[in-house]
Order: structure tokens, then sequence, then C-alpha cells
């Protein structure tokens, strides 16, 4: 029981630094594509451009999170589960 435990708690562990390591590299994306366009007519730009092969990388890292937080989501209702049949 406690083996099942460590290796729920360690896949847990594994899907937070999934997540993390896919927010920063959205962030890098973001931050490298970022501009902004100013005009002396008062025209004014601001945002990020995505390229094409970039746009796979950051779809990527959007299912990546999302799937990481459903699956740690999941184990840690499992884990309560556990707790509260063990007590």
């Amino acid at each position: 029981m406690n083996h099942k435990n460590t290796k729920l708690t360690l896949v847990s562990k594994i899907m937070h630094i999934l997540s993390f390591l896919s927010i920063i590299g959205i962030l890098a994306m973001m931050t490298l594509n970022f501009f902004i366009k100013g005009h002396l007519h008062g025209d004014f730009e601001i945002g990020f451009n995505i390229k094409s092969k970039q746009v796979y990388i950051f779809s990527t890292l959007i299912s990546i999170i999302l799937i990481s937080t459903i699956l740690s989501n999941i184990l840690s209702k499992l884990d309560s589960k556990r707790h509260k049949q063990h007590y």
C-alpha cells in the first residue's frame, strides 16, 4: 500500500514539473515573439506573433499542461480516497 502511495506522489510530482516547464516554454515563446508597433497617427499595436512551426509547439505545450493538470487532479483524489479508507 505504501509502495503505491509513493508511486502516486512521484507521478504527481512529475506532472507538476512538466506543467511548470510547459508554462515556462509558453512564456518564453510569447516573450521572444513579442512586438510593439506605434505610429505617429495614433495607431498602436501590441502582441505576439507565432509562426507556423511554433503553433505545433505552442499547442503541444498547452495540451501537456491540460493533461498533466487533469492527471494530477485525479491522482490527488485517489490519494485522498486512499487516506480516508486507511484511517
